[in-house]
């Protein structure tokens, strides 16, 4: 078996990595922001989230106009809901690259009945044109959200009714990873990397342990104080497998085989750069 070897002179976790056809590689995907996603969306499927979640991810924001998204699940009618996006990005000259420059992560969801039950931004969260981790928590109606492992202020909320709608109910429901429902362009520019999905609420212990090590971290198995591998619903790792490129390496059949806009030819072998916001 052929194996590569990258050394990274000090931006991730110095040192030589070994990467194998059966190991966790150092890929992404670029996605053109042209209605480009991976989805689930003719087989709908129970996800196992429910009233108590964590969201994982990895992203490199290009410049945007409008409000993308990063990841998305809907039930018939917009029911059961919980969508990830981001404000626009924008660079301060004739939208060229000068600086990364600081946006805002927006998280939605939508009860049984497609009332809103939070609706809450948090501002300065992510960062274009460099790699961001991020990651929210939901347990009862407890919101949380992490940059780089980092707890961040209390979200600016737009809307709230948490009481009187909960997330119990868990029909299936479609999955849109770097967009969102076909027919918009809501998606992405920029690169996707790792995310993940728990049926739990990672503790930030768990969540920083996430962001240091990176794209060669295993989510399948424990390591240092990340813990809940058992509680893992939806892995994606797009690129790593040329072949099945929305694959889910949960073990939970939640892959995401409906694939528009994007080739084997946008995938990158990519690592996230160190540092936070």
């Amino acid at each position: 078996m052929a194996t590569l070897s990258f050394y990274n002179e000090g931006k991730y976790n110095d040192g030589i990595y070994n990467l194998s056809a059966s190991g966790t590689g150092f890929f992404s995907v670029n996605m053109n922001g042209k209605n480009s996603y991976f989805a689930r969306s003719e087989f709908p499927k129970a996800l196992g989230l429910a009233n108590e979640w964590t969201i994982s991810f990895w992203v490199n924001m290009g410049v945007t106009k409008e409000t993308t998204t990063i990841f998305s699940t809907t039930a018939e009618k917009g029911q059961n809901e919980i969508r990830l996006t981001v404000d626009p990005l924008e660079n301060v000259i004739d939208n060229s690259f000068v600086a990364p420059t600081f946006g805002n992560y927006v998280t939605l969801l939508k009860g049984p009945d497609g009332a809103i039950i939070q609706h809450v931004k948090w501002e300065d969260a992510i960062r274009s044109r460099l790699w961001t981790h991020g990651a929210v928590t939901y347990s009862g109606g407890d919101m949380r959200a992490y940059s780089f492992g980092s707890p961040l202020s209390s979200g600016v909320i737009f809307t709230e009714t948490s009481g009187t709608v909960s997330m119990t109910d868990d029909p299936p429901r479609k999955i849109f990873y770097g967009g969102t429902a076909p027919g918009t362009v809501a998606t992405i520019s920029g690169a996707i990397g790792h995310l993940a999905t728990w049926s739990t609420a990672l503790s930030q212990e768990e969540i920083q342990e996430i962001a240091d090590d990176g794209f060669p971290l295993d989510l399948t198995t424990t390591s240092g104080n990340y813990t809940s591998n058992a509680s893992l619903r939806m892995y994606y790792r797009p690129g790593e497998d040329e072949l099945e490129m929305g694959k889910d390496y949960s073990g939970n059949d939640l892959g995401l085989p409906d694939i528009k806009n994007v080739t084997v030819e946008d995938r990158d072998f990519d690592v996230p750069d160190a540092g936070g916001l």
